[in-house]
């Protein structure tokens, strides 16, 4: 089992008293949460052009874990909000679980965010690779994607990814990742477009 964990760094703590404080002056319709790729998601051009105008906020954190996510809801992070979606991607800096162990933890979060935002829609995206080329990394993200889609959808919508779209000859394209772990520009705009169409189909429902 997985434990909240809060990480010892005060621009870390600072970055999450923003996130916590930020509902006293906005509200948002969608909240994308995590991550390295949430963090820079949020400085994207396919954030501004796409995702700003749909009242989209990004609560995202370089170098979190599973742990560390759970710690910042567990703090309040999305607790004052009324989101009609969330969308979570969390795991890339998790190299010390397996694939049950992680899938474990997106459940855990599954049930905190079901906790304190009971009408929201609850989205996570598929793990990621990271590296060039196909390795045991590569392998851990095929199983964890895997138990994501007979696991997790049980209690959530799982994003799936055209992870093909950013490989070249059956390897990372440095366009796509600049160093081979994070989204560069060209690579949310092509990985996030089901992203966005999952949010669009939320707002549209809900009749936006």
């Amino acid at each position: 089992m997985i434990s909240a964990k809060k990480r010892d760094d005060k621009c870390w703590d600072d970055l999450h008293q923003y996130y916590v404080s930020t509902a006293k002056f906005k509200e948002a319709e969608v909240l994308l949460i995590g991550g390295d790729h949430i963090a820079l998601l949020s400085q994207s051009r396919f954030y501004q052009e796409h995702l700003a105008p749909l009242h989209c906020f990004c609560f995202g954190s370089m170098g979190d874990t599973i742990a560390n996510l759970l710690w910042r809801l567990e703090d309040g992070e999305i607790d004052n909000y009324t989101p009609k979606a969330i969308v979570v991607s969390i795991g890339q800096s998790d190299t010390d679980l397996s694939p049950e162990q992680m899938v474990a933890g997106f459940q855990a979060i599954h049930r905190i965010i079901r906790a304190r935002q009971p009408n929201a829609k609850i989205f996570f995206m598929q793990l990621l690779p990271s590296g060039r080329a196909p390795d045991k990394r590569w392998e851990f993200v095929s199983k964890v994607n895997a138990i994501m889609d007979s696991e997790l959808t049980k209690d959530a919508q799982v994003i799936e990814l055209d992870l093909e779209a950013i490989e070249n000859q059956g390897s990372i394209s440095a366009p796509y990742m600049f160093d081979f772990f994070h989204l560069s520009q060209e690579g949310y705009d092509v990985l996030f477009i089901p992203v966005l169409a999952a949010i669009q189909d939320v707002l549209s429902i809900n009749g936006n």
